[in-house]
């Protein structure tokens, strides 16, 4: 049952029709991470939580029936540029059936771009308002494009409530590898939210989201997510040049005396000399008695991978 809202804001842009082209055709439409929504509409989704994040709000996810909202909004809009809809209802009228307590509408049209659109709203004062309103938490993105007009309607459609019962990232338990310096916004690494009210949305992975994730060290990672209460971790391996090419000297061959033995060997790679505890360090098998011992050189800092050497532990 949809609950009387606290708030109702619609805001237009009319003052601002922009960028109107006349050669330009509507781009093909490239997969998302989710089925219902379009790339340009989920490039405005990482935008729109980008500008909530710098200011220290909760970013939004995006809601399948939300979405279906929005993208029959913009195509309302083609018809009247307007909160109202062609029928002369207002703009809140399809979320019927839909549990809010505040809900806002933003609409542009003239702009040939996600990046586009985000900057003319960001610089309207009302509909920047809606964007960065504390009381949001689902979004629906409108995205419709006409291009023999070379004509361009967006919506956004906000409300409020959400009541987290669990969250969840994409192959949270397996380990997948990503090279030294990548952001948690490159790993494009994708959070589930199920709410009690609304069921599932979505929301792409930020650095600002997680913690234990330092990009500039190699190594197996667990970077935890933190959303509305609720925390989740996943797994990654972080990947640096690889040590295993390194050219290694100064190995020798041991004398059998009860202690484990051990080697100082020279490591250098690419004409560098690598230091030890600084760029690797060195780990041991079988060098406690007479026989054949391994030394295993692991990268570390921008370093990965492992390089092995054998050597010979012989009698007294």
């Amino acid at each position: 049952m949809k609950k009387k809202f606290n708030m109702k804001i619609c805001l237009l842009l009319l003052a601002v029709i922009l960028l109107f082209s006349e050669t330009s055709a509507v781009q093909v439409q490239a997969r998302s991470p989710v089925s219902f929504c379009s790339e340009q509409e989920w490039e405005v989704l990482k935008m729109v939580n980008k500008e909530r994040l710098n200011k220290g709000l909760v970013p939004l996810g995006i809601l399948g029936s939300l979405q279906t909202v929005s993208d029959l909004r913009a195509v309302e809009l083609s018809k009247d540029f307007s909160h109202t809809r062609p029928d002369g209802s207002d703009c809140f009228s399809l979320l019927q059936g839909l549990s809010y307590n505040s809900a806002g509408e933003n609409i542009a049209t003239g702009y040939p771009s996600a990046q586009e659109v985000m900057e003319g709203w960001m610089n309207s004062p009302g509909h920047k308002a809606n964007i960065l309103n504390s009381r949001f938490t689902h979004i629906g993105i409108g995205y419709y494009g006409i291009a023999d007009m070379g004509s361009y309607y967006w919506s956004q459609v906000f409300i409020g409530q959400c009541t987290p019962l669990a969250i969840a990232v994409d192959n949270a338990r397996k380990w997948k590898k990503y090279p030294r310096g990548t952001t948690v916004e490159e790993m494009e690494r994708l959070l589930t939210v199920t709410c009690r009210q609304h069921g599932i949305s979505y929301l792409p992975l930020t650095d600002k989201m997680c913690s234990g994730y330092d990009r500039n060290t190699t190594g197996k990672k667990k970077v935890k997510v933190n959303y509305l209460g609720k925390s989740i971790s996943f797994k990654v391996e972080v990947t640096g040049i690889d040590i295993s090419h390194a050219k290694i000297s100064n190995i020798k061959n041991k004398k059998y005396n009860r202690k484990p033995q051990k080697q100082n060997p020279k490591v250098s790679l690419h004409g560098k000399t690598l230091v030890k505890n600084r760029d690797y360090t060195i780990s041991y098998k079988h060098n406690r008695k007479r026989g054949r011992a391994t030394m295993i050189i692991t990268g570390k800092g921008k370093y990965s991978g492992t390089a092995i050497r054998h050597f010979k532990i012989t009698k007294r």
